[in-house]
């Protein structure tokens, strides 16, 4: 399977595109900055705008399925680029014609009313009406985007907060609610389940993504 990974160069990207080649998916790395990723022997790299639907359209010609990976940090500033590139990419797709796709969003972009720890959920809150307003804001259009993009077979991943450690014993879940106790999600935990949405699909669905 050919797959066009945006933000490939980020933590979750990288983890995604090593997985994807491991696997034997010609993985096409959609990169802002020209030299962020090193080209391999299933791996292509394109430098592209991913909130323009020419450069969109340019690098998913051909490809089966498109995982977004993109990212921003918490901002007071107003955040755009989830809602930008979501128009694009969906545009994009349709002028490529290509279908499957999956972005990654986050756990705490709605409020949490069950799941997680019970005690934390006023702190869910706070982040998610505080420092992470902007972010999760635009989080929520670029899902509006999405879900009207009935079109296209999109899933959005919800993970929880996100670590670059493994520990052992660790246990992937994907679920339709947020696990009850203390949640967090792996980025490689993240990668697989993007990955394994390419052939056990959740169609028009926002799982959460967890580590346990």
């Amino acid at each position: 399977m050919k797959v066009a990974v945006l933000g490939a160069s980020g933590p979750t990207g990288r983890q995604v595109t090593a997985l994807a080649c491991a696997a034997g998916h010609d993985v096409v790395a959609v990169v802002r900055r020209p030299g962020s990723v090193t080209p391999g022997e299933r791996l292509t790299v394109e430098t592209a705008d991913v909130t323009d639907v020419a450069d969109m359209t340019s690098v998913f010609k051909g490809a089966d399925a498109v995982l977004s990976c993109l990212g921003a940090p918490y901002s007071w500033r107003p955040v755009t680029v989830y809602s930008a590139s979501a128009r694009a990419v969906v545009d994009g797709m349709r002028a490529a014609d290509v279908r499957r796709l999956v972005v990654v969003s986050a756990g705490l972009t709605h409020p949490v009313t069950r799941g997680g720890v019970r005690w934390q959920r006023p702190v869910y809150g706070i982040l998610r009406n505080g420092p992470g307003r902007t972010l999760y804001a635009d989080m929520r259009r670029m899902e509006d985007i999405l879900t009207g993009a009935r079109d296209l077979e999109w899933t959005v991943m919800r993970p929880a907060r996100l670590s670059d450690e493994a520990r052992p014993g660790d246990e992937l879940r994907v679920t339709a609610d947020l696990p009850g106790g203390r949640a967090w999600t792996t980025r490689r935990d993240l990668a697989i389940a993007m990955l394994d949405e390419l052939t056990t699909p959740h169609t028009h669905q926002s799982p959460f993504v967890t580590t346990r």
